[in-house]
């Protein structure tokens, strides 16, 4: 018995070849179709993983894409908490200058107070020493 011979055609001299033929054909691309059917299932299935895994991985990545949003949240308040700081140490450099400032006007005051008194002080030294050399 033929492979796709189901027992239903006639073998005797009357035997229409066209019609086995067509039934030849038709059970083969019975065949053929279940196959790829069998393929087409197997490739929706492996899919089907793939694709899982993928939502996995993007449920994953989204999670981290939400952290990194928050880090660059905090950055972002790091940044201008050191740019206020700044600010402010601007602010208090400025005032120590004004402070360098004053103080070198009160020492340019002070000397010009005291020029006068180290004048005084060293004729005093030079007649105490011109005194004390005239003496026995």
């Amino acid at each position: 018995m033929d492979v796709y011979d189901f027992g239903m055609t006639d073998r005797g001299p009357g035997d229409r070849g066209p019609e086995r033929q067509r039934l030849r054909r038709l059970a083969q691309a019975a065949l053929n179709a279940d196959n790829t059917v069998e393929q087409a299932e197997s490739v929706l299935s492996d899919m089907g993983a793939v694709l899982e895994r993928m939502n996995t991985t993007f449920g994953d990545f989204d999670g981290t894409l939400e952290h990194f949003g928050k880090t660059l949240t905090e950055m972002d308040a790091s940044i201008a908490m050191v740019n206020s700081t700044g600010e402010r140490l601007l602010g208090i450099v400025e005032q120590m200058e004004q402070i360098a400032v004053r103080v070198e006007r009160l020492v340019t005051i002070a000397e010009t107070l005291l020029a006068p008194v180290g004048a005084t002080e060293s004729a005093i030294r030079g007649l105490a020493t011109s005194l004390r050399s005239r003496l026995p």
